[in-house]
Protein backbone atom coordinates (compact mmCIF):
# COMPACT_ATOMS: atom_id res chain seq x y z
CA UNK A 1 0.00 0.00 0.00
CA UNK A 2 2.81 2.31 -0.44
CA UNK A 3 2.46 5.83 -1.92
CA UNK A 4 4.53 8.48 -3.45
CA UNK A 5 3.63 12.28 -4.25
CA UNK A 6 4.36 11.65 -7.67
CA UNK A 7 3.13 8.01 -7.93
CA UNK A 8 6.74 7.19 -8.65
CA UNK A 9 7.92 3.85 -6.73
CA UNK A 10 10.40 2.65 -8.60
CA UNK A 11 11.46 -0.38 -6.64
CA UNK A 12 10.86 -2.55 -3.40
CA UNK A 13 12.49 -4.56 -1.43
CA UNK A 14 11.38 -7.37 0.93
CA UNK A 15 12.95 -8.90 3.25
CA UNK A 16 12.09 -12.05 5.50
CA UNK A 17 9.03 -12.77 3.87
CA UNK A 18 9.35 -16.34 3.31
CA UNK A 19 6.43 -18.28 1.48
CA UNK A 20 5.85 -19.90 4.77
CA UNK A 21 7.36 -20.42 8.02
CA UNK A 22 8.32 -23.94 9.44
CA UNK A 23 9.73 -22.95 13.13
CA UNK A 24 7.62 -21.39 15.38
CA UNK A 25 8.20 -17.75 16.95
CA UNK A 26 8.14 -13.90 16.27
CA UNK A 27 8.88 -13.72 12.56
CA UNK A 28 10.20 -9.83 11.26
CA UNK A 29 9.05 -8.48 7.64
CA UNK A 30 10.78 -5.76 6.35
CA UNK A 31 9.36 -3.58 3.08
CA UNK A 32 11.96 -1.30 1.80
CA UNK A 33 10.39 1.57 -0.83
CA UNK A 34 12.71 3.64 -3.37
CA UNK A 35 11.07 6.58 -5.48
CA UNK A 36 12.50 7.84 -8.63
CA UNK A 37 14.40 10.80 -7.02
CA UNK A 38 16.36 7.98 -5.21
CA UNK A 39 14.60 8.71 -1.77
CA UNK A 40 14.08 5.42 0.32
CA UNK A 41 11.81 4.21 3.48
CA UNK A 42 10.90 1.66 5.31
CA UNK A 43 8.81 -0.53 7.28
CA UNK A 44 9.06 -3.79 9.87
CA UNK A 45 5.97 -5.38 10.99
CA UNK A 46 6.03 -8.36 13.29
CA UNK A 47 4.27 -11.53 13.03
CA UNK A 48 4.25 -14.56 15.40
CA UNK A 49 4.23 -17.98 14.15
CA UNK A 50 2.45 -20.53 16.48
CA UNK A 51 3.34 -24.21 17.04
CA UNK A 52 0.85 -25.50 15.02
CA UNK A 53 2.10 -27.40 11.87
CA UNK A 54 -0.35 -26.72 8.91
CA UNK A 55 2.22 -28.35 6.44
CA UNK A 56 5.49 -30.02 6.54
CA UNK A 57 7.90 -27.97 4.08
CA UNK A 58 7.79 -30.99 2.02
CA UNK A 59 4.35 -31.04 1.19
CA UNK A 60 4.37 -27.52 1.30
CA UNK A 61 6.94 -27.41 -1.15
CA UNK A 62 4.71 -30.01 -3.19
CA UNK A 63 1.34 -27.82 -3.23
CA UNK A 64 2.84 -24.45 -3.49
CA UNK A 65 6.19 -23.81 -5.60
CA UNK A 66 5.36 -22.13 -8.36
CA UNK A 67 5.28 -23.86 -11.82
CA UNK A 68 8.76 -23.33 -13.76
CA UNK A 69 10.53 -22.64 -9.63
CA UNK A 70 12.65 -25.47 -7.92
CA UNK A 71 12.02 -26.66 -4.25
CA UNK A 72 14.56 -28.91 -2.33
CA UNK A 73 14.33 -32.96 -2.14
CA UNK A 74 15.90 -35.76 -1.30
CA UNK A 75 18.06 -36.92 -4.07
CA UNK A 76 18.43 -40.39 -2.67
CA UNK A 77 15.08 -40.97 -1.92
CA UNK A 78 13.92 -40.31 -5.74
CA UNK A 79 15.91 -43.69 -6.69
CA UNK A 80 13.49 -45.09 -4.26
CA UNK A 81 10.71 -44.26 -6.73
CA UNK A 82 9.67 -46.92 -9.30
CA UNK A 83 10.81 -46.42 -12.54
CA UNK A 84 8.15 -46.44 -15.29
CA UNK A 85 9.30 -48.34 -18.52
CA UNK A 86 8.44 -46.75 -22.06
CA UNK A 87 8.69 -47.73 -25.53
CA UNK A 88 9.39 -45.10 -28.26
CA UNK A 89 8.52 -44.62 -31.81
CA UNK A 90 10.76 -42.47 -33.64
CA UNK A 91 10.34 -40.29 -36.89
CA UNK A 92 12.23 -39.82 -40.03
CA UNK A 93 13.12 -35.99 -38.90
CA UNK A 94 16.86 -35.15 -39.84
CA UNK A 95 18.80 -33.62 -37.42
CA UNK A 96 22.50 -32.16 -37.21
CA UNK A 97 24.64 -31.16 -34.14
CA UNK A 98 27.40 -29.01 -34.80
CA UNK A 99 29.16 -29.77 -31.15
CA UNK A 100 33.09 -30.51 -32.60
CA UNK A 101 35.26 -29.47 -31.63
CA UNK A 102 33.19 -28.39 -28.94
CA UNK A 103 35.79 -25.93 -28.77
CA UNK A 104 37.11 -23.86 -31.56
CA UNK A 105 40.65 -23.18 -31.86
CA UNK A 106 41.10 -21.79 -35.37
CA UNK A 107 38.46 -20.89 -38.21
CA UNK A 108 37.23 -23.52 -40.18
CA UNK A 109 34.74 -25.07 -41.34
CA UNK A 110 32.70 -26.73 -38.71
CA UNK A 111 30.30 -29.09 -40.63
CA UNK A 112 29.18 -29.48 -44.02
CA UNK A 113 26.90 -32.47 -44.97
CA UNK A 114 24.33 -32.33 -48.28
CA UNK A 115 20.25 -32.66 -47.08
CA UNK A 116 17.15 -31.73 -48.61
CA UNK A 117 13.41 -31.52 -47.04
CA UNK A 118 12.98 -30.55 -43.20
CA UNK A 119 16.48 -30.31 -41.19
CA UNK A 120 16.90 -29.05 -37.25
CA UNK A 121 20.13 -27.59 -36.35
CA UNK A 122 21.95 -27.70 -33.04
CA UNK A 123 25.01 -25.68 -32.51
CA UNK A 124 26.74 -25.33 -29.22
CA UNK A 125 30.44 -24.10 -28.93
CA UNK A 126 32.89 -22.31 -27.31
CA UNK A 127 35.61 -19.71 -28.94
CA UNK A 128 39.02 -20.22 -27.71
CA UNK A 129 40.61 -18.86 -31.03
CA UNK A 130 41.38 -15.81 -29.25
CA UNK A 131 39.37 -13.18 -31.22
CA UNK A 132 35.71 -12.53 -32.53
CA UNK A 133 34.22 -14.67 -34.37
CA UNK A 134 31.39 -15.29 -36.23
CA UNK A 135 29.12 -18.07 -37.03
CA UNK A 136 27.18 -18.47 -40.09
CA UNK A 137 25.70 -21.39 -41.53
CA UNK A 138 25.94 -21.10 -45.47
CA UNK A 139 23.33 -22.83 -48.10
CA UNK A 140 24.86 -23.96 -51.87
CA UNK A 141 22.18 -25.08 -54.24
CA UNK A 142 24.16 -27.88 -55.64
CA UNK A 143 21.40 -28.65 -58.21
CA UNK A 144 21.31 -27.20 -62.24
CA UNK A 145 17.71 -25.71 -61.10
CA UNK A 146 16.96 -22.92 -59.13
CA UNK A 147 15.76 -24.52 -55.09
CA UNK A 148 14.70 -23.23 -52.13
CA UNK A 149 15.50 -22.73 -48.26
CA UNK A 150 13.08 -21.88 -45.39
CA UNK A 151 13.98 -20.91 -42.15
CA UNK A 152 11.63 -21.35 -38.89
CA UNK A 153 11.76 -22.06 -35.32
CA UNK A 154 15.11 -20.44 -34.26
CA UNK A 155 16.50 -20.01 -30.83
CA UNK A 156 19.36 -19.17 -29.07
CA UNK A 157 21.60 -18.61 -25.89
CA UNK A 158 24.83 -16.02 -25.97
CA UNK A 159 27.27 -15.41 -26.40
CA UNK A 160 28.20 -15.68 -22.51
CA UNK A 161 30.52 -16.64 -20.34
CA UNK A 162 28.45 -19.56 -18.85
CA UNK A 163 27.49 -22.72 -20.74
CA UNK A 164 24.24 -23.44 -19.09
CA UNK A 165 22.70 -20.03 -19.93
CA UNK A 166 23.52 -20.15 -23.04
CA UNK A 167 22.35 -23.93 -23.09
CA UNK A 168 19.20 -22.78 -20.98
CA UNK A 169 17.93 -19.95 -23.19
CA UNK A 170 18.41 -21.29 -26.36
CA UNK A 171 16.39 -24.66 -25.15
CA UNK A 172 13.52 -21.80 -24.05
CA UNK A 173 13.87 -19.42 -26.87
CA UNK A 174 13.40 -22.60 -29.16
CA UNK A 175 10.67 -24.32 -27.26
CA UNK A 176 8.90 -20.31 -27.53
CA UNK A 177 9.35 -20.13 -31.07
CA UNK A 178 8.23 -24.22 -31.71
CA UNK A 179 4.99 -22.88 -29.42
CA UNK A 180 4.34 -19.64 -31.81
CA UNK A 181 5.16 -21.41 -35.00
CA UNK A 182 6.68 -18.67 -37.11
CA UNK A 183 5.75 -18.28 -40.73
CA UNK A 184 9.20 -19.82 -42.77
CA UNK A 185 11.24 -17.13 -44.58
CA UNK A 186 12.40 -18.52 -48.27
CA UNK A 187 15.70 -17.68 -49.74
CA UNK A 188 15.88 -18.73 -53.37
CA UNK A 189 19.07 -20.36 -54.60
CA UNK A 190 19.93 -20.29 -58.63
CA UNK A 191 22.28 -23.61 -59.48
CA UNK A 192 25.17 -22.55 -57.79
CA UNK A 193 24.61 -19.94 -55.69
CA UNK A 194 25.72 -19.84 -52.03
CA UNK A 195 23.74 -17.42 -49.26
CA UNK A 196 23.77 -17.38 -45.88
CA UNK A 197 20.90 -17.85 -44.02
CA UNK A 198 19.38 -18.52 -40.43
CA UNK A 199 20.84 -14.64 -39.57
CA UNK A 200 20.43 -15.18 -35.80
CA UNK A 201 23.62 -17.08 -35.38
CA UNK A 202 25.99 -14.47 -36.33
CA UNK A 203 23.50 -11.23 -35.22
CA UNK A 204 26.47 -10.51 -32.28
CA UNK A 205 29.99 -11.55 -32.44
CA UNK A 206 31.38 -14.77 -30.48
CA UNK A 207 34.14 -13.00 -28.23
CA UNK A 208 36.83 -15.08 -26.82
CA UNK A 209 35.76 -17.41 -24.44
CA UNK A 210 32.19 -16.95 -24.63
CA UNK A 211 29.62 -19.93 -25.13
CA UNK A 212 27.44 -19.81 -28.06
CA UNK A 213 24.34 -22.05 -28.22
CA UNK A 214 21.43 -22.62 -30.84
CA UNK A 215 18.34 -24.42 -32.60
CA UNK A 216 17.39 -23.25 -36.18
CA UNK A 217 14.58 -25.42 -38.52
CA UNK A 218 15.52 -25.02 -42.37
CA UNK A 219 13.47 -27.02 -45.04
CA UNK A 220 14.46 -27.10 -48.65
CA UNK A 221 12.69 -28.26 -52.11
CA UNK A 222 15.58 -30.05 -53.26
CA UNK A 223 19.28 -31.51 -52.28
CA UNK A 224 21.48 -28.53 -50.24
CA UNK A 225 24.76 -28.26 -49.54
CA UNK A 226 24.87 -26.64 -45.87
CA UNK A 227 28.36 -25.57 -44.23
CA UNK A 228 28.59 -24.22 -40.87
CA UNK A 229 31.40 -21.48 -41.28
CA UNK A 230 33.70 -19.87 -38.28
CA UNK A 231 35.28 -16.91 -39.37
CA UNK A 232 36.28 -13.52 -38.45
CA UNK A 233 33.54 -10.80 -38.49
CA UNK A 234 35.52 -8.75 -41.24
CA UNK A 235 35.27 -11.93 -43.62
CA UNK A 236 32.90 -12.30 -46.11
CA UNK A 237 31.58 -16.18 -45.36
CA UNK A 238 30.81 -17.08 -48.55
CA UNK A 239 33.79 -15.58 -50.62
CA UNK A 240 35.74 -17.23 -48.05
CA UNK A 241 34.39 -20.91 -48.64
CA UNK A 242 36.59 -22.45 -50.74
CA UNK A 243 40.12 -21.40 -48.65
CA UNK A 244 38.78 -23.02 -45.29
CA UNK A 245 39.28 -26.46 -44.29
CA UNK A 246 37.33 -28.52 -42.35
CA UNK A 247 38.13 -28.46 -38.96
CA UNK A 248 39.20 -31.46 -37.11
CA UNK A 249 37.13 -33.40 -34.50
CA UNK A 250 38.05 -33.12 -30.70
CA UNK A 251 37.49 -37.10 -29.75
CA UNK A 252 34.82 -35.88 -27.07
CA UNK A 253 32.01 -34.23 -28.49
CA UNK A 254 29.67 -35.25 -31.47
CA UNK A 255 28.51 -33.73 -35.04
CA UNK A 256 26.68 -35.55 -37.42
CA UNK A 257 23.48 -36.08 -38.96
CA UNK A 258 20.79 -38.06 -37.72
CA UNK A 259 17.45 -39.46 -39.24
CA UNK A 260 15.01 -40.33 -36.68
CA UNK A 261 15.57 -37.26 -34.57
CA UNK A 262 11.73 -36.96 -33.38
CA UNK A 263 10.74 -39.37 -30.52
CA UNK A 264 7.73 -40.22 -29.13
CA UNK A 265 7.70 -42.00 -25.40
CA UNK A 266 5.08 -44.25 -24.82
CA UNK A 267 3.48 -45.06 -21.49
CA UNK A 268 0.65 -46.72 -21.69
CA UNK A 269 -0.16 -46.47 -17.49
CA UNK A 270 -1.83 -43.81 -16.13
CA UNK A 271 0.86 -41.66 -13.78
CA UNK A 272 0.45 -39.91 -10.40
CA UNK A 273 -1.57 -42.84 -8.59
CA UNK A 274 1.83 -43.14 -6.85
CA UNK A 275 4.86 -41.94 -7.05
CA UNK A 276 6.55 -43.00 -10.55
CA UNK A 277 9.72 -41.63 -12.19
CA UNK A 278 10.83 -41.84 -16.16
CA UNK A 279 14.31 -41.32 -16.95
CA UNK A 280 15.62 -39.50 -19.31
CA UNK A 281 19.13 -39.42 -21.28
CA UNK A 282 19.96 -42.23 -19.35
CA UNK A 283 21.46 -44.93 -22.59
CA UNK A 284 19.55 -47.83 -21.14
CA UNK A 285 16.08 -47.09 -21.88
CA UNK A 286 16.50 -43.87 -23.88
CA UNK A 287 19.03 -45.31 -26.28
CA UNK A 288 21.31 -43.15 -28.04
CA UNK A 289 20.60 -42.18 -32.21
CA UNK A 290 23.14 -43.30 -34.48
CA UNK A 291 23.93 -40.80 -37.67
CA UNK A 292 27.04 -40.59 -39.65
CA UNK A 293 29.40 -37.49 -39.28
CA UNK A 294 29.21 -35.51 -42.89
CA UNK A 295 32.75 -34.31 -43.05
CA UNK A 296 34.20 -37.57 -43.07
CA UNK A 297 31.43 -40.55 -43.50
CA UNK A 298 32.51 -41.66 -39.94
CA UNK A 299 29.47 -43.57 -37.83
CA UNK A 300 28.44 -41.53 -35.00
CA UNK A 301 26.12 -42.06 -31.98
CA UNK A 302 24.41 -39.06 -30.57
CA UNK A 303 25.74 -38.97 -27.09
CA UNK A 304 23.21 -37.49 -24.49
CA UNK A 305 20.33 -37.53 -27.40
CA UNK A 306 20.58 -33.65 -27.57
CA UNK A 307 19.19 -32.40 -30.66
CA UNK A 308 16.37 -34.57 -30.18
CA UNK A 309 12.52 -33.69 -29.74
CA UNK A 310 10.76 -35.71 -27.40
CA UNK A 311 6.97 -35.61 -27.06
CA UNK A 312 4.91 -37.53 -24.59
CA UNK A 313 0.86 -37.90 -24.27
CA UNK A 314 0.12 -38.85 -20.93
CA UNK A 315 -2.77 -40.02 -18.87
CA UNK A 316 -2.38 -38.39 -15.65
CA UNK A 317 -4.16 -38.60 -12.06
CA UNK A 318 -5.74 -35.68 -10.16
CA UNK A 319 -3.88 -34.19 -7.95
CA UNK A 320 -0.43 -34.80 -9.65
CA UNK A 321 2.71 -32.80 -9.44
CA UNK A 322 4.98 -33.05 -12.50
CA UNK A 323 8.42 -32.38 -11.37
CA UNK A 324 11.94 -32.43 -12.82
CA UNK A 325 14.83 -33.50 -10.89
CA UNK A 326 18.35 -33.60 -12.11
CA UNK A 327 20.86 -36.79 -11.64
CA UNK A 328 24.06 -35.99 -13.30
CA UNK A 329 24.54 -32.65 -12.24
CA UNK A 330 23.21 -29.56 -12.85
CA UNK A 331 20.38 -28.98 -15.54
CA UNK A 332 18.91 -25.83 -17.26
CA UNK A 333 16.29 -26.46 -20.08
CA UNK A 334 12.86 -25.35 -20.65
CA UNK A 335 9.49 -27.86 -21.49
CA UNK A 336 6.11 -27.33 -23.22
CA UNK A 337 3.26 -28.54 -20.76
CA UNK A 338 -0.11 -28.13 -22.47
CA UNK A 339 1.01 -25.70 -25.03
CA UNK A 340 2.63 -23.18 -22.30
CA UNK A 341 6.84 -23.09 -21.94
CA UNK A 342 7.86 -23.95 -18.61
CA UNK A 343 11.75 -23.04 -17.87
CA UNK A 344 14.16 -24.80 -15.70
CA UNK A 345 13.96 -22.85 -13.51
CA UNK A 346 12.74 -18.97 -14.06
CA UNK A 347 15.29 -17.45 -12.12
CA UNK A 348 17.66 -20.49 -11.67
CA UNK A 349 18.99 -24.26 -12.66
CA UNK A 350 18.60 -27.07 -11.03
CA UNK A 351 22.06 -27.38 -9.22
CA UNK A 352 22.49 -31.45 -8.29
CA UNK A 353 20.08 -34.40 -7.21
CA UNK A 354 18.92 -32.46 -3.99
CA UNK A 355 16.57 -29.90 -6.34
CA UNK A 356 13.53 -30.46 -8.29
CA UNK A 357 11.39 -27.99 -10.60
CA UNK A 358 7.85 -28.08 -10.72
CA UNK A 359 6.78 -28.68 -14.09
CA UNK A 360 3.23 -28.60 -13.68
CA UNK A 361 0.03 -30.30 -11.45
CA UNK A 362 -3.17 -31.71 -12.82
CA UNK A 363 -6.38 -30.30 -11.24
CA UNK A 364 -9.15 -32.64 -9.21
CA UNK A 365 -9.95 -34.57 -12.45
CA UNK A 366 -7.74 -37.03 -14.58
CA UNK A 367 -6.02 -34.84 -17.19
CA UNK A 368 -4.08 -36.08 -20.39
CA UNK A 369 -1.05 -34.10 -20.24
CA UNK A 370 1.15 -33.15 -23.35
CA UNK A 371 4.65 -32.93 -22.80
CA UNK A 372 7.44 -31.80 -25.65
CA UNK A 373 10.83 -30.51 -24.81
CA UNK A 374 14.29 -31.19 -25.77
CA UNK A 375 17.50 -31.89 -23.62
CA UNK A 376 19.36 -28.60 -22.94
CA UNK A 377 23.09 -28.75 -24.29
CA UNK A 378 25.52 -27.69 -21.65
CA UNK A 379 23.66 -29.68 -19.23
CA UNK A 380 24.14 -32.85 -17.23
CA UNK A 381 22.22 -36.36 -17.85
CA UNK A 382 20.38 -38.50 -17.17
CA UNK A 383 17.25 -36.46 -15.54
CA UNK A 384 13.86 -37.85 -13.83
CA UNK A 385 10.63 -37.01 -14.54
CA UNK A 386 8.98 -37.83 -11.24
CA UNK A 387 5.12 -37.99 -11.22
CA UNK A 388 4.03 -37.45 -7.49
CA UNK A 389 0.45 -37.84 -6.04
CA UNK A 390 0.02 -34.36 -3.80
CA UNK A 391 -0.94 -33.93 0.11
CA UNK A 392 -4.62 -33.08 0.49
CA UNK A 393 -4.91 -28.97 0.95
CA UNK A 394 -5.59 -28.69 5.04
CA UNK A 395 -7.17 -25.01 6.12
Amino acid sequence: MSTDDRNDIVSRKWSGNEPAFFEPGEKLITLEVTDGEGLTDRITKSVYISDEVLYTKEEFDQLFTPAGEKYGISGGSVLQIPSVPYTFKSEKAQMVRSNSPETWLEEGIAYDDQLSGNVRFLFHNLNKIGRNVNMYLVATNINSTTAKVGTSSYGSGGPTQYVSTAGKLATDRYMQSLVSKPATEWTTLKPGESKVIMHGLHSVPIKPNQVFSAYGDVVTDKLIRFRVVVLDPAKDPVQELDSLSVMPRDGLHVRGTFYEANRELVITEPLGYEPKRVVLGDRKMDTYLSGIDGTTGRLELNLGNFGVLYHMNLEVAPRTLIALNARGGHYAGSFIINGQVVPVTKNSILKNQNEAAVLYRTGNSPENVSITFTLASGSNLPVAMLFLPMPEERR
